[in-house]
């Protein structure tokens, strides 16, 4: 994630040209990779929570695996989204409630899908 912010041009609020690079990596550190890193450990509690790289894989092709059994497991994967939803509300992973944080501001939970 980090090669991805320090490839980033001036076309981005967040890059090391304009910012530097120790205090682009600050901001990094401290405004995104430390609210994802704990919001993992109460993510994977959820029950039939796959964590990938799917993120990462350019291709269709890397996501069909993960497509396919998403599909196939479509029923049993509903419930657990209420559970993340209720979990995100109450503010289970010490993260903020009701936006303002992490950067994302966009209501409760904005910041955790990075």
């Amino acid at each position: 994630m980090w090669k991805r912010i320090q490839a980033r041009d001036e076309s981005y609020a967040l890059n090391c040209t304009t910012t530097g690079h120790d205090e682009c990596y600050k901001i990094f550190k401290t405004s995104f990779f430390n609210d994802c890193k704990r919001f993992l450990r109460t993510i994977q509690q959820v029950p039939n929570v796959v964590v990938t790289d799917l993120f990462w894989a350019p291709t269709q092709t890397e996501w069909s695996p993960f497509i396919e059994k998403l599909v196939a497991d479509v029923e049993t994967i509903a419930q657990p989204l209420v559970q993340l939803h209720l979990a995100l509300d109450s503010g289970a992973d010490d993260g903020p409630v009701g936006g303002g944080g992490g950067g994302g501001g966009g209501g409760v939970g904005s910041w955790a899908a990075a």
